[in-house]
């Protein structure tokens, strides 16, 4: 199927994918390139927008070996923690995903850098969301960045565009 300038497969079984992404994963595991998000915004330090080589590699067995079953046992009594505080703010809140965000946030900041996030205010959590809104300014509002998303080439940005690329980054 064709998705823009890309071709998508669909598998129709679990053995199939399992075949294709495990035994041959150095042919398919790829991301497609994402100009505008993956070089521009994120300069290529971002895992989720990484292309297969080797510092997907060393991100994924970094991330693999944080997020095993064993691991996640030694931190099961913080999530329990925001868990059970999340639970209480929503009794008392309908804005779930302020609530949402703040748990997650919580979570991460605790188990990389040992400091939970108890309320939300907290200035890390404030500059996630700035870097949230200001990705979102920078594809959201305008339909010409995601032209650029689509570009396989590098490419000289206009300056609106590039401007944007800045601030995203910020």
């Amino acid at each position: 199927m064709q998705f823009g300038l890309n071709t998508v497969i669909f598998l129709g079984t679990q053995e199939v994918a399992y075949d294709l992404l495990e035994k041959r994963s150095n042919i398919y595991s790829s991301r497609p390139r994402l100009v505008m998000v993956g070089e521009c915004i994120s300069q290529g330090n971002r895992s989720l927008t990484l292309l297969y080589g080797e510092q997907w590699r060393a991100y994924h067995r970094l991330q693999g070996s944080f997020w095993s079953p064993r691991m996640s046992n030694t931190y099961r009594e913080l999530q329990d923690l925001e868990s059970k505080q999340l639970v209480s703010e929503f009794l008392v809140t309908d804005d779930f995903s302020k609530r949402y965000h703040r748990y997650s946030s919580s979570l991460t900041f605790a188990l990389a850098y040992g400091k939970r996030m108890p309320t939300g205010q907290e200035e890390e959590v404030k500059g996630v969301e700035q870097i949230m809104d200001n990705l979102n300014m920078a594809f959201i509002t305008n339909c010409n960045r995601r032209l650029v998303t689509l570009h396989e080439h590098p490419i000289k940005f206009p300056q609106a565009v590039a401007e944007d690329c800045r601030l995203a980054r910020i």
